[in-house]
């Protein structure tokens, strides 16, 4: 028989050793790095199924809803988020760029103490560790890589956009590196929409990390149609981990700094409380001083950089409406996805390979 029933969070700490359903152990308690972003309401653990297969086990913390002044509202918003993230992760399980759910339930009592508020759970296939830690590293990721990495990413990114879903916090954090041959997957929807799915924070003016929103939700400009609002904003976070990528520095972080300070929207730290249409003009301005700044930590005749540069600039414009390959928005521009990214799929190998020769044929003997 249980013992009495103790509410707190503390349990969600002391899981190791849990057997739960379909032959899951949960191992050791997975410690949050000082820099980790994301996670707020969940716990990571490893564990090991009796095949010996290992996985992330992923405790949702629901105690968050007990200090809220509305405390049923409070507990409706976070088992509407996680209800929503284990039914996408369901409709992603044949997408081979994104992190695959290998299992999921309830833990409605921890070594016979049973719980007031159950501990939702979701596991997944375990991964070596996010990209952060390869793109923060002292000696930087070679042009080679981040090509792979974005081309494995934007296949992620296509192939959820291909099923009606914008992952909305795309980030190095979020990018998980697993065995050579696998490369990397696209991880967390926690705070990705479904368009066939309402979830609460889809109302909100952006779901995902606040410090990576694009201009537009930074300015207020709001576009009622799906693709133009979601895809498109993803499509700027993909420009956003490029940028990133080759230069050390988030989008925002250099965007925001080139713009003069009387530009600069609330969201980030800025006086301007104007129109998107008013500061358009000096967003651009500032864009493209970014962009010369990534053209140049490209040597000048590496035979990828105008191209990858194009790429950047088509995914990261400022104005959400301009954004995509033109190509795509010619061919689509009486309907469908003009955010639609096969072309960029089909195009990085291709530049991922001509940095491997250029790095091959200008590496010191």
């Amino acid at each position: 028989m249980s013992t009495p029933t103790v509410p707190g969070r503390e349990l969600l700490l002391k899981l190791e050793g849990l057997v739960v359903e379909d032959g899951w152990t949960v191992g050791a308690l997975v410690p949050k790095q000082k820099d980790q972003t994301g996670g707020c309401f969940s716990e990571g653990y490893r564990c090991r199924h009796v095949s010996d297969r290992e996985g992330h086990f992923k405790a949702i913390d629901l105690h968050e809803a007990l200090g809220q002044p509305d405390l049923l509202a409070a507990l409706s918003r976070l088992a509407d988020g996680a209800q929503c993230e284990q039914e996408l992760l369901g409709k992603c399980k044949r997408m081979d760029r994104v992190v695959t759910m290998l299992s999921y339930g309830t833990i409605r009592a921890v070594h016979g103490t049973a719980l007031t508020i159950p501990i939702p759970y979701v596991i997944f296939e375990r991964a070596n560790g996010s990209i952060r830690s390869i793109a923060h590293a002292r000696v930087r990721p070679t042009h080679e890589w981040i090509l792979r990495t974005l081309h494995q990413v934007a296949t992620g990114l296509m192939q959820l956009h291909s099923e009606g879903i914008a992952h909305q916090d795309l980030k190095q954090s979020n990018i998980l590196e697993f065995s050579e041959e696998q490369g990397v997957k696209i991880a967390d929807l926690g705070r990705a929409v479904d368009r066939a799915r309402s979830v609460w924070y889809d109302a909100r003016p952006w779901p995902g990390a606040t410090a990576y929103a694009p201009p537009e939700v930074a300015y207020g400009f709001h576009q009622a149609e799906f693709n133009a609002r979601r895809f498109a904003s993803d499509m700027y976070l993909l420009g956003s981990l490029a940028t990133a990528l080759f230069i050390g520095v988030s989008l925002n972080a250099l965007l925001y700094q080139e713009l003069p300070q009387q530009f600069r929207p609330a969201l980030f730290g800025g006086p301007y409380a104007g129109t998107f249409e008013s500061v358009e003009a000096h967003l651009h301005d500032a864009y493209d001083r970014v962009m010369t700044n990534v053209a140049n930590c490209i040597s000048a005749n590496a035979p990828y950089r105008e191209q990858i540069v194009a790429f950047i600039r088509q995914w990261c414009n400022p104005d959400p409406r301009l954004r995509g390959h033109p190509v795509t928005r010619g061919e689509r521009a009486d309907g469908g996805n003009i955010y639609f990214l096969e072309r960029y799929v089909s195009s990085l190998p291709n530049l991922a390979r001509r940095a491997a020769n250029y790095s091959r044929q200008h590496s010191p003997i």
